[in-house]
């Protein structure tokens, strides 16, 4: 499962719609303290598509939450943003979209972050990595995927 957070309601609601239509399973938010409530609450994503800027508690925010926090060493977030993270949270991302971005790379990023995190980490032997495991379903199969940015 994908969860969305963004404080603007079009957008959110196309990014649930457009992303539902590409076989994406979506939940969404419209702020960083929602989107730590639902983790508290035991909501589990798979992947975390997060605004930079929102109220309560924005991306960097949430990011910041999520990286303290072990029982979601490996989760893979992307950033949408008008402006370039902080350097000190720019390693605790996987892919950052400057907005306006076009929904199909959009798509590619989503799908490219999460084979990565399909893929088992290096020295792990064979099968696929814990974290990797409970992914498989945050992406439909198939398609071209661009590289993280």
């Amino acid at each position: 499962m994908l969860l969305v957070a963004d404080d603007s309601a079009p957008l959110r609601e196309i990014l649930t719609a457009f992303l539902e239509g590409e076989g994406f399973s979506v939940r969404a938010a419209r702020n960083g303290g929602e989107v730590v409530h639902m983790l508290e609450s035991g909501v589990r994503p798979e992947l975390l598509l997060l605004d930079q800027r929102m109220p309560v508690l924005d991306g960097e925010g949430v990011v910041r939450y999520v990286r303290a926090r072990p029982q979601y060493d490996g989760l893979p977030i992307v950033l949408l943003t008008g402006a370039p993270p902080s350097e000190r949270d720019r390693g605790a991302i996987q892919a950052v979209l400057i907005k306006p971005f076009d929904l199909n790379r959009l798509v590619d990023t989503l799908r490219a972050v999460a084979a990565c995190a399909d893929a088992p980490a290096a020295g792990a032997g064979r099968g696929a990595s814990a974290t990797g495991a409970r992914r498989r379903n945050v992406r439909r199969g198939g398609g071209r995927a661009a590289a993280p940015v």
